[in-house]
């Protein structure tokens, strides 16, 4: 191969894995501040490799063999027999727990040598070689230290110190919270349509545009006021694009597909800076407030 292509080639693979770490940036921001776990999303994503190589038409092979979906995804072939004979729905359920923390929470609360004879869990030493919540963590967490898996936990809400300083579990499930999952929702529509243009499900390349601002508002009824105006303008704005196709009678000859999206937060209060002092000698103090 000469050296110029091979240079290319590198390029756009190196364009393609920085394009795929910002998504996968973003995607990790809001799992981490759930306390949803990377092994979790690493089993994931080998199911959604695989099905992806099965049913989105990469090959023209009717009944695609294990060794050719291995081919495709990297995965091995052990990997990609198990998973098949697993998961063939789109809505895989793995089981529990995946993440450390929950397998520390498991662990308290089915392992006897932690637990009650009730079977309720026990409120735990923090340090101490048996029945406390260092060797808690050591049986279940690995190379994780207690402090930092107590930190974790009670960010998490799963445990709590009581007055006594002894750790008392709460609960075993991390619960995600409510806007990670609102904003996971919001992307699904997004994404399937960006992947049905890229695969070529789609016979045309991709144009998009992308604007964020922020609107300001003096009081809470404007704000509902231009919500319910924003989905009226929306409403409005995709009844238009429509329209737009509507000039060709019968069958038109060429195609433009649109996905249409808004997203917006729910409305906060803006409480202005503390104004900071800033002074020099031979000049006058002077106030800054930040907007």
């Amino acid at each position: 191969m000469p050296r110029n292509r091979a240079q290319a080639i590198s390029r756009t693979t190196s364009d393609v894995d920085t394009l795929v770490f910002d998504i996968l940036t973003s995607v990790a921001r809001m799992l981490v501040s759930t306390g949803y776990g990377f092994s979790r999303v690493n089993e994931l994503v080998k199911i959604a490799f695989v099905q992806a190589a099965v049913g989105d038409g990469i090959t023209q092979d009717k009944k695609i063999s294990i060794a050719r979906i291995a081919a495709i995804t990297g995965l091995t072939r052990t990997d990609v027999s198990k998973l098949v004979r697993t998961h063939k729905s789109n809505n895989p359920s793995l089981g529990k727990p995946t993440s450390r923390v929950t397998r520390v929470a498991s662990g308290w609360a089915t392992d006897k040598r932690f637990a009650l004879s009730d079977s309720r869990p026990r409120d735990l030493a923090l340090g101490g070689k048996s029945n406390s919540f260092a060797a808690l963590v050591r049986q279940y967490s690995g190379d994780i230290p207690p402090k930092a898996m107590l930190k974790e936990m009670t960010r998490l809400g799963l445990v709590r110190v009581d007055d006594r300083g002894r750790v008392v579990l709460v609960r075993t499930d991390v619960v995600p919270s409510r806007r990670t999952t609102t904003a996971l929702k919001a992307t699904i529509p997004w994404i399937k349509f960006l992947a049905r243009a890229s695969t070529a499900q789609i016979q045309n390349d991709l144009t998009s545009h992308f604007k964020k601002f922020e609107l300001k508002f003096s009081s809470l009824p404007q704000v509902f006021a231009a919500m319910h105006e924003l989905r009226g303008r929306h409403s409005a704005f995709v009844k238009a694009l429509e329209q737009l196709g509507n000039q060709v009678r019968g069958e038109g000859r060429y195609s433009l597909h649109l996905s249409v999206a808004v997203a917006a937060t729910n409305p906060r209060v803006s409480r202005p800076r503390r104004p900071s002092v800033h002074s020099n000698k031979g000049a006058k103090t002077k106030n800054e407030t930040a907007r």
